[in-house]
């Protein structure tokens, strides 16, 4: 359950990378110049790259969580290292 949690909050976290990148780009397209800041694509062109973004950064994202939690899993259950340097022997 602890991988899994970690995994989503992974997918979470990379859905959330490309919710910030997103504003600031369909600002950046809608206010100053589409033409300017639309990489020569048009509008399905970038509808295209947007479904693209979502998937790769909330895939990576929950790929990179669920090492994390195997990494951080080991860490604090099998090898007990975390919370030595806070509990006196």
């Amino acid at each position: 359950m602890y991988i899994i949690l970690f995994s989503i909050a992974g997918a979470l976290f990379g859905f959330f990378i490309h919710m910030v990148f997103e504003i600031w780009y369909i600002n950046t397209l809608l206010f100053p110049s589409y033409e300017t800041y639309s990489l020569g694509l048009s509008w399905n062109g970038i509808l295209f790259l947007h479904a693209l973004l979502v998937f790769v950064l909330t895939i990576s994202g929950g790929i990179i969580g669920f090492y994390q939690g195997k990494y951080w899993w080991r860490i604090i259950y099998v090898e007990k290292k975390f919370f030595s340097r806070f509990i006196k022997k």
